[in-house]
């Protein structure tokens, strides 16, 4: 198998029919859609309670369908990225649903052993099958023709002839007699459906049930650990050949699209491939840990998935491009075992030599040496311990018709090239390709990580690295929108986090500055108290209020302001400092208290609430115009509206904008 695409978690799989996306439900209640070509998550679908066990793809509509084990059937419109309505008639668990692929309706499977088909333009049901006496494991549409089949635990599979249900829906007048018929279908059924074939042959109960695509052919797969082929016509059906080889429950099994085979996955840990003219095992996949549960095909290419307890797989069974080489107007390549050469200018293609034999797996690339006129071929197995290389020399008097079989030199390596004309470099098991190559481009900065990087953040802080500390709390800020949420609560988390980092950026910059100003005049050594009392409205770490707070009391003490200084000495105690700092504070607060004065006026109202200016680093009371920056919040006086904020320093001061967004659920 060549996997081209992996997830954590997927209890339900579908194929978009024509973009490169799959709906994945997990046991979670979410329903992801993913981009498996570029491997990103694009949107998430969140209203199921409990976990979602069926989902599917309209074929021409902006629709999927849902069922979970909160009874509910959900169809949501994928562009408008919302819940449209919800079926409600099941009374237990939902297996599967699918949609028609002409008829505006749906078929669900349910533990409540019916199967019902509802329309989904008119939101009603229209037809309830009852026959099974165990839960209904799945239920499927024929591609062409006006047949169901089902899956169940009842050890049976059925077939249900539907022909009724269609004429009655063509026929003039078919909403009025839907909508008469739903209080018979919901009790006692229709015989818009009635059973044309019951399959028994399975000794446990059937957990799938498909037909092939353009064979009357029915694929069952059971907790026998059976994999069954039926056959049918007009009048009967019959059991035609068994698979075996499982070693556990089979969860599903379907047919290839395009060729003769059949894929089937189960709980034994694999999925197996088996061809469906000899019955044999062609190919099994493994995995260590987790057990397989579903399977899905696409409808237009060769690519399957595969949900499993640790997620989901897409994946091809084999490589569909053959391995070549050019060189000029040459083209050289592999086919049927062949190598062949295609002229670009005469369009005249021949095969040159033919391949040894003994290598059931195609070649995986190719080398050519013009100068040698010699190829490297490598053949790359699903075990890539077992990879080798060939080194053939074309014969130069190649005959097209009776092309010569060349013995070539056969050793193990992942790949071979070409690197010089007498010599090729061979890519060892050991090697362990860790670069951009495997990277893909989901989101990998979590949110914890910015978490831990703040705890750095502050040791800088305790250290007194004021300027180093400012650049690591921006860099945590910038990251911000660059992280992907899931919740609400992480939405807060990071809106918060953002906070923490303005209020520590603006007040030791501000505190940088102060240090530098010159402190010779009364006006200077003023503006050096007041930059200080700013800083103590910061909300910042209990242990930096105090170091903040001290060095105002400090200062104010000095300044004689001792009314302003006695309010920061209980500010002070009231965080706990150490035993000798709170005896040193009691002492000047002591002291500020016999003589409660200012000797000089300031710009400071600790009782008028403000805000700092980021830029001018003067306070902008309750009241007064202010502009903010749209990403950390910063605030300013108008005069700086326009030019870029000094938090961030990417960001430009007053632009309106729609706001932070890193969650899905910020876009509904």
């Amino acid at each position: 198998l060549r996997i081209l695409f992996s997830t954590k978690m997927a209890h339900w799989l579908s194929f978009h029919p024509k973009r490169p996306w799959i709906l994945t439900s997990l046991h979670n209640g979410v329903i992801q859609l993913w981009d498996y070509r570029m491997c990103t998550l694009i949107d998430k679908f969140d209203e199921h309670d409990g976990p979602v066990r069926g989902i599917d793809f309209h074929k021409q509509q902006p629709l999927f369908v849902s069922g979970g084990d909160d009874y509910k059937i959900k169809v949501w419109n994928y562009k408008l990225r919302r819940c449209l309505f919800t079926l409600l008639g099941h009374l237990d668990y939902i297996r599967t649903t699918f949609f028609h692929h002409e008829y505006p309706w749906i078929l669900s499977a349910s533990d409540d052993q019916t199967i019902r088909v509802w329309n989904w333009q008119s939101r009603t049901c229209v037809c309830v099958l009852t026959g099974h006496n165990h839960y209904v494991m799945c239920a499927e549409f024929h591609p062409s023709e006006d047949l169901v089949v089902s899956a169940s635990l009842d050890q049976t599979v059925r077939v249900w002839d539907i022909s009724g249900l269609r004429k009655k829906n063509l026929s003039p007048g078919a909403v009025e007699s839907e909508v008469r018929g739903i209080t018979g279908v919901d009790l006692f059924g229709t015989t818009d459906a009635v059973v044309k074939h019951v399959l028994e042959g399975h000794d446990r109960g059937v957990n799938w049930a498909a037909f092939h695509p353009t064979m009357p052919l029915i694929v069952s797969g059971a907790d026998d650990r059976q994999v069954k082929i039926w056959r049918m016509n007009e009048s009967k059906a019959w059991e035609v050949d068994t698979c075996r080889g499982h070693y556990n429950n089979v969860s599903c099994a379907v047919f290839h699209p395009r060729q003769e085979l059949i894929l089937s996955n189960s709980e034994d840990k694999s999925i197996r491939v088996w061809d469906m003219s000899k019955r044999t095992g062609v190919q099994t996949f493994r995995r260590d840990h987790d057990r397989f549960w579903v399977l899905a095909a696409h409808p237009n290419l060769n690519l399957f998935a595969a949900g499993h307890d640790g997620g989901m797989i897409v994946f091809k069974l084999e490589r569909e491009r053959p391995a070549y080489a050019v060189h000029g107007n040459m083209l050289y390549y592999v086919k049927d075992r062949f190598l062949r050469q295609l002229d670009f200018n005469s369009s005249k293609d021949v095969a040159v030599m033919q391949l040894r034999s003994g290598s059931k797996f195609p070649v995986f690339n190719m080398s050519y040496n013009p100068a040698e006129n010699a190829v490297l071929l490598c053949t790359r197995p699903s075990n890539l311990e077992n990879s080798t290389y060939d080194l053939y020399t074309i014969p130069k008097d190649a005959d097209s018709q009776n092309p010569d079989a060349p013995e070539g030199k056969r050793s193990s390596g992942l790949t071979a090239v070409w690197v010089a004309r007498n010599r090729f470099a061979v890519l060892d098991r050991m090697h362990s390709d860790a670069g951009v190559k495997n990277a893909v481009p989901a989101v990998g900065l979590k949110l914890n990580d910015l978490i831990q990087r703040l705890q750095l953040c502050y040791q800088l802080t305790t250290a007194g690295k004021f300027e180093e500390a400012v650049e690591k709390f921006r860099s945590v800020l910038l990251s911000v929108p660059l992280v992907v949420v899931d919740n609400k609560q992480e939405i807060a988390e990071a809106q918060q986090l953002i906070a923490i980092c303005r209020e520590y950026i603006v007040g030791l910059s501000m505190e940088l500055e102060r240090k530098k100003l010159p402190k010779d005049t009364l006006e200077e050594q003023k503006r050096i108290c007041e930059m200080a009392a700013y800083f103590t409205h910061a909300n910042l770490q209990p242990v930096h209020m105090i170091l903040v707070l001290r060095t105002a009391l400090n200062l104010f003490f000095k300044l004689k302001n001792f009314k302003t200084a006695a309010t920061f000495a209980r500010r002070l105690l009231e965080l706990g400092p150490k035993p000798e700092v709170a005896q040193q504070t009691r002492k000047i607060l002591s002291a500020c208290e016999k003589n409660p004065s200012d000797a000089h006026q300031l710009n400071y109202d600790m009782h008028n609430p403000f805000d700092i200016c980021a830029a001018s680093f003067r306070p902008i009371y309750r009241g007064k115009p202010v502009e903010k920056c749209p990403l950390s919040g910063a605030c300013y006086s108008p005069e700086f509206r326009g030019q870029i904020c000094r938090v961030t320093t990417v960001t430009e001061i007053g632009k309106d904008v729609i706001g932070l967004r890193i969650s899905p659920l910020q876009f509904r």
